[in-house]
C-alpha cells in the first residue's frame, strides 16, 4: 500500500466511524490539508463510495456539506452458530440489517462432530440464505463469526469449540476465507455484541463497560478505554470457565 492509498483509507475509515462528517473536522482530525481532503473527498463522492448527509447546523455562514459512507455499496454477512442451529444476517455499512434468519439444524443428518462438518454446514446455509434473500454476492465484502466457545480473535481459531461438538483448535477463519475468497473475522458472541453496543447501542459514548451474556454458557465482553479487553490468550471475560464449586458439575469444556 503506497502513501495516497494509505490517506484514503484512513479518510474512509474516519468518514465510516464518524460519519455525517464534514471536510474541515476530517483534515483537523487526521492532520491533513484542507486541500488534500476536498480532491480526495470528492472523488470518493465522484465513485459513490460516500454520500451527502444533510450540512452542519449554525444560522452564521456557509454551512458545509456532511459526508458519510455509502450504506448501500456493501453488506457484510453475520453469523452466529452453535450445536442447535446457525443465524446469518446480511448488514449495512450503518448498521441496518436488510435481512436475517435463523436456521435449526436436523440432529439427524447436521452434526457438528467434525471440523469439516462444522465448516461444510456452515457453507450450506451461506448458499441458503443468500438463494433465499437473493443477494447480490458481490455486494458481500466481509463475513463476521461468532461461534461459542473459547476464540482466538487474532488468530481466527477457535480453540475450543464447547458447544460446536468439541472441536479443538481449529482455523475457521483460514478455512471460510479458502472457501468463499472473502476477508473472515472471527470472535466470542460476548465480545461480537459488546463491540456492537460501543459502535451503535447504548455503549456508543462510554468508554468503559462490561456485556454479560447470558446463552447455554454465562460469558462478558470487556470495554476498556472504548477499545474490546482481551486479556491473556484473548480470553478475558469467560465468566462460564470460572471454577464455582470444585465438586460440582463438570463443564462441557471438560
Amino acid at each position: 500500500m503506497n502513501v495516497i492509498q494509505s490517506k484514503y483509507l484512513k479518510v474512509l475509515r474516519y468518514i465510516h466511524e464518524s460519519g455525517p462528517v464534514e471536510q474541515t473536522k476530517i483534515a483537523h482530525k487526521l492532520s491533513l490539508s484542507l486541500m488534500t481532503v476536498n480532491k480526495m473527498v470528492n472523488r470518493l463522492f465522484k465513485r459513490r463510495i460516500i454520500i451527502k448527509s444533510g450540512k452542519t447546523s449554525g444560522k452564521i455562514g456557509r454551512r458545509s456539506d456532511l459526508f458519510t459512507f455509502n450504506p448501500n455499496l456493501y453488506l457484510s454477512l453475520g453469523i452466529d452458530i452453535n450445536e442447535d442451529r446457525i443465524i446469518l444476517s446480511a448488514v449495512k455499512s450503518d448498521s441496518s440489517v436488510t435481512s436475517k434468519k435463523e436456521y435449526f439444524f436436523n440432529k439427524d443428518s447436521e452434526r457438528l462432530e467434525s471440523a469439516d462438518n462444522l465448516v461444510s454446514i456452515i457453507e450450506k446455509y451461506f448458499n441458503i440464505f443468500i438463494k433465499e434473500f437473493s443477494l447480490d454476492i458481490t455486494k458481500i465484502a466481509v463475513i463476521g463469526i461468532a461461534p461459542e466457545g473459547i476464540i482466538d480473535t487474532a488468530n481466527g481459531r477457535c480453540l475450543l469449540g464447547t458447544h460446536l461438538g468439541g472441536i479443538v483448535d481449529l482455523n475457521l477463519r483460514t478455512r471460510l476465507q479458502d472457501i468463499f475468497h472473502l476477508p473472515v473475522f472471527i470472535d466470542d458472541p460476548a465480545r461480537s455484541v459488546a463491540y456492537y453496543e460501543k459502535r451503535h447501542g447504548d455503549g456508543y459514548n462510554i468508554e468503559n463497560f462490561i456485556y454479560i451474556y447470558l446463552g447455554k454458557g454465562v460469558g462478558s465482553g470487556i470495554v476498556i478505554d472504548g477499545n474490546i479487553y482481551r486479556g491473556f490468550m484473548g480470553i478475558a471475560g469467560e465468566i462460564g470457565h470460572i471454577i464455582v464449586n470444585e465438586n460440582g458439575s463438570r463443564c462441557k469444556c471438560g
